[in-house]
């Protein structure tokens, strides 16, 4: 079995004065580059990794090493050596990026992980966090680009939440948003639909207006897709009125924008 080390890890245990070059002989390095792990053979002088390539010696200068992942062998002394420059906090970051695993990119922000970690040993573990922490933890997956972590996280909160009487209007705006975002919104119209005529849901009236924003910006997607209809607009308008007929939620910036794209395509049907 072999670990995979960050390549920041890498980079700085590289530039350490007390570093053993030759620990890194016989292991692999993934440059994200090629489809195939490249073997270490050696370190220049320059602290460039020597690879053998599927091609030939590949070289990966010292200031790219922190873009890849380095795979070491679990029986190998260099796994010490790196973990030994590692503070405690990173070596918890680093455990809880273990934990939430390859569909949760080395992209993620630092600072956003132990709130993502959270959100996805929840989902694992049948767990329901309280509203104002769900929303926490939607807002960080929104951040990060993981709208399809995000909509299983909560379709496993809405079975909770429903199955106890609960009320998950937020849970429903983040699933049918993030349905929206993941490029299905046929499937967010229709989770907004049978959401709202679900009796356990209880939404406040923000939460059933931010539903509705949803569905008539997914009405406009459909209508900016190869085959959307001229009723796919009108659609969009008759929902969006429901919304600007709450004046409170006329100042939202989601509903502003909405409304800018429905009326520029109404202006010019073929901008799509």
């Amino acid at each position: 079995m072999n670990r995979e080390i960050a390549g920041d890890l890498v980079q700085r245990w590289l530039k350490a004065e007390s570093s053993d070059h030759a620990l890194l002989v016989g292991c692999d390095y993934d440059d994200g580059q090629h489809e195939e792990l490249l073997s270490i053979t050696g370190v220049a002088p320059n602290l460039s990794l020597i690879c053998d390539g599927p091609d030939g010696v590949v070289r990966v200068p010292l200031g790219l090493v922190r873009n890849g992942r380095l795979h070491v062998p679990d029986d190998s002394p260099l796994i010490a050596a790196i973990e030994a420059l590692v503070a405690p906090h990173e070596r918890r970051e680093a455990e809880m990026r273990r934990d939430l695993g390859p569909g949760y990119p080395f992209s993620v922000s630092s600072s956003d992980v132990p709130t993502l970690h959270a959100a996805e040993m929840a989902r694992r573990q049948d767990l329901l966090p309280d509203k104002q922490t769900r929303e926490r933890q939607f807002f960080a997956l929104k951040r990060n680009d993981l709208h399809h972590q995000a909509v299983e996280v909560a379709k496993v909160w809405r079975r909770l939440a429903s199955s106890r009487d609960e009320p998950w209007g937020d849970i429903a705006v983040a699933l049918a948003a993030h349905l929206r975002a993941t490029g299905h919104p046929v499937a967010a119209i229709q989770t907004v639909h049978e959401t709202l005529e679900d009796r356990t849901l209880r939404a406040t009236q923000h939460e059933k207006a931010k539903l509705w924003t949803v569905e008539a910006a997914s009405w406009l997607d459909r209508y900016a897709r190869k085959g959307g209809e001229a009723s796919d607009l009108a659609k969009a308008r008759q929902v969006a009125a429901r919304v600007w007929a709450m004046e409170a939620e006329r100042e939202h910036v989601e509903i502003s924008h909405v409304y800018d794209r429905l009326k520029a395509l109404e202006a010019d049907p073929l901008r799509r």
